[in-house]
């Protein structure tokens, strides 16, 4: 009987252990792709097969430039941008999860570690400046200098 008990024990423990993985043990295991590999619009036969259906991890290297788009719906204004890119600074890794955000990685091993962002919109209204709508975007910023 107290075999009995014990394999049910351990059974349940794997079930709650494999449900609540976390994205260091998600990441552990899942495919690679460096953004490069994808950045001029081609097809990645990995990101096609994990997409939606398990977590990948896409590999930024330093300089790799990302393409930005940026969006306005307003009745009030309309938006005249012109091309807009990221330049990594360093290698980075993001693991796509299919139950939640993004996870960023300086190291490609923990996606555990939380950085503070922040995001702000606002509009300067400054002595001395031209009036502007400030949007400033911190995601894993530098340290503040000491």
């Amino acid at each position: 009987m107290n075999n009995y008990v014990c394999s049910i024990g351990c059974f349940a423990w794997l079930l709650v252990a494999t449900a609540c993985a976390g994205p260091n043990q998600l990441a552990h295991g899942a495919p690679r792709v460096d953004f490069g590999d994808i950045a001029l619009g081609q097809e990645h036969p990995t990101i096609a097969q994990s997409f939606g259906k398990g977590p990948f991890i896409l590999h930024f290297r330093a300089g790799d430039d990302v393409p930005v788009e940026l969006a306005l719906e307003s009745r009030l204004f309309r938006l005249d941008a012109g091309s807009w890119k990221l330049v990594a600074k360093r290698d980075f890794y993001v693991l796509f999860l299919t139950d939640g955000p993004p996870r960023l990685s300086e190291d490609g091993v923990d996606f555990e570690k939380r950085d503070q962002g922040s995001f702000l919109l606002g509009l300067r209204l400054q002595r001395g400046k031209p009036a502007a709508v400030q949007i400033r975007l911190a995601l894993h910023p530098e340290p503040a200098p000491r």
